[in-house]
């Protein structure tokens, strides 16, 4: 099975999203849904099986990355996304360790997705 990434129109990457998260809620604890707008003008890409995907901002904000895919998977969507122009991201706590491999650098911020999710409200 080919577990290529494909740029897809940010409603189809957004449903995709929502679609893994409701039956992987798991999904939901580290990854923050944007408003459809955000989507729209963003680069997209998900895997052929649907399993895993990332979005890559305007401002070269890599988002909503989710894995559910074979392990690994996770990895290869943060190179693409740094391929792509990421330059930085939000996450939990609990993720922060993941992105220092990519040479990504914490900065005081959020501290929880509630604390993520009213900093994202303030600015969308």
């Amino acid at each position: 099975m080919s577990y290529e990434f494909n740029r897809v129109p940010g409603l189809i990457f957004r449903r995709k999203l929502i679609e893994v998260g409701v039956d992987n809620p798991r999904v939901w604890e580290n990854c923050y849904i944007r408003d459809l707008r955000v989507y729209e003008y963003s680069y997209c890409f998900i895997t052929d099986d649907g399993k895993t995907g990332v979005a890559i901002t305007e401002d070269h904000e890599a988002i909503s990355l989710f894995n559910i895919g074979r392990p690994g998977m996770g990895k290869k969507a943060m190179d693409l996304a740094l391929d792509w122009g990421a330059t930085h991201l939000v996450c939990t706590p609990e993720l922060i360790w993941y992105y220092e491999k990519f040479g990504f650098v914490k900065v005081d911020g959020p501290r929880t997705i509630e604390d993520i999710e009213m900093v994202l409200e303030d600015i969308l």
